[in-house]
């Protein structure tokens, strides 16, 4: 007669030698794979630009590697361009032609060929994007602002100029492209209350055309003068993919940004760009207007 309650327990114990690779056999199991980060930025009217490769960490490992091993091409619709490693940056991929700038509103295709795995990403290099107009207004006098490190509750009472920045744009029309205007100050401000109400860059529509943002100039004193310093304005036209990644790195919350790249992290768009470099020193509104 046969011992039921010996046969299950059998049974378990060999079911669970398989499960954990002992017993009958060790059970095959994949390693776990790296996954290839790629980093590429392509600007209408310009060279080709250079390329970041690189592997993420797997548990044993001491942290990311750059690839060095890859086959890197960029096709556009009359032209391939081919990508060698950098000789002394391990992981940065050179464009070997460089004697052409990229043409707007064309349509590419990175494709990186790898040991284990082939990518291939597809965007467009939008239409040159071109600035109209930048007006900064600020108060004839500093205002009281209350100033806090972000690590400490302590407040204390501060001045500040703050500084409203309208931005002015050639628009499209709507046919899927978006801008992101950025206000780059020499530092970013060092109280974490004041930050919260700062606005220094947003995605939108490219055919909103105007976009207003607003940061602040620390000065020690109720009667310093407004201050002379670098403000950097920068606009950036791109597609849906650049707009994805952009909004998800801007949130907080956010590990790890909206990634374009099958079977990969990190991005590869194609983007117009255009850039000012300010000085203010008076107070008051003051424009500059661009052909």
């Amino acid at each position: 007669m046969v011992n039921v309650s010996r046969t299950i327990a059998v049974g378990l114990v060999l079911l669970l030698g398989l499960i954990t690779g002992s017993g009958c056999g060790d059970v095959l199991t994949e390693p776990p794979r790296e996954t290839p980060v790629v980093e590429a930025y392509f600007y209408t009217n310009r060279p080709p630009s250079a390329i970041t490769l690189s592997r993420t960490a797997v548990p044993g490992t001491e942290g990311p590697s750059p690839i060095t091993d890859a086959a890197v091409f960029l096709r556009l619709p009359h032209r391939l361009i081919s990508f060698v490693p950098a000789p002394l940056q391990a992981g940065v991929y050179l464009p070997e032609d460089t004697s052409e700038v990229l043409p707007g509103n064309t349509p590419f295709n990175l494709v990186i060929d790898l040991p284990d795995r082939s990518l291939s990403v597809r965007d467009t290099l939008p239409p040159p994007i071109q600035l109209e107009e930048i007006c900064l207004s600020s108060p004839s006098e500093p205002v009281e602002a209350v100033f806090a490190d972000s690590l400490s509750l302590t407040l204390k009472k501060g001045w500040i100029y703050p500084v409203t920045v309208r931005i002015t744009w050639q628009a499209l029309p709507p046919y899927g492209y978006w801008a992101h205007p950025r206000i780059i100050p020499p530092l970013s401000f060092p109280s974490a209350v004041v930050g919260y109400f700062l606005r220094t860059e947003e995605i939108l529509p490219d055919q909103e055309q105007t976009w207003e943002g607003l940061y602040a100039v620390p000065v020690p004193s109720r009667e310093a003068s407004f201050p002379r310093h670098r403000l950097n304005i920068r606009l950036l036209r791109g597609t849906r993919a650049y707009k994805s990644f952009a909004q998800t790195r801007m949130l907080p919350e956010t590990r790890e940004p909206t990634s374009n790249i099958p079977d990969g992290r990190g991005l590869a768009v194609g983007l117009a760009i255009a850039n000012q470099i300010l000085y203010p020193d008076t107070s008051g509104t003051t424009c500059f207007s661009y052909e």
